[in-house]
């Protein structure tokens, strides 16, 4: 189910949340912050997203669980979807190259939040979207 609209405030509160979570699990760690939630947050050009789209930054297997287990817990604890903050796009992320430049965008302490430049989010956008766009290019 997902159904809550956050705008740039509630992101950023709820980034916050997810950093003192993993300061209770006695975790830090890395994410790259992509999709929406960059829209909303940085580039400003519209209101809410539904979700947090993220990719975390390791290859280590238990810091990867227990970031996600942080990630559930604070949708449990605060009434969130269990959707509200995904790393799906990590699929589309391994397939082509990882963003050249990313900067930091916040650090929480415990989680520290970074986002690729925005011509990386634009080439994610046209990726995901290709099957749908087959039919639009019609060579004559």
């Amino acid at each position: 189910m997902i159904g809550v609209n956050m705008n740039s405030e509630q992101i950023e509160k709820n980034l916050a949340l997810l950093a003192q979570k993993m300061g209770e699990l006695g975790i830090t760690g890395t994410i790259l912050l992509l999709g929406g939630a960059v829209m909303v947050a940085i580039v400003k050009n519209r209101p809410s997203t539904r979700d947090i789209d993220i990719v975390v930054a390791t290859n280590d297997a238990q810091q990867y669980r227990a970031i996600k287990r942080a990630i559930s817990l604070v949708a449990q604890e605060n009434r969130l979807p269990d959707e509200w903050m995904n790393d799906d796009v990590t699929l589309i992320v391994d397939q082509i190259r990882h963003p050249q430049k990313p900067t930091i965008w916040r650090d929480f302490g415990n989680l520290v939040v970074y986002v690729p430049e925005l011509e990386y989010i634009l080439a994610l956008k046209l990726f995901a979207a290709r099957p749908r766009m087959t039919g639009m290019f019609k060579l004559f």
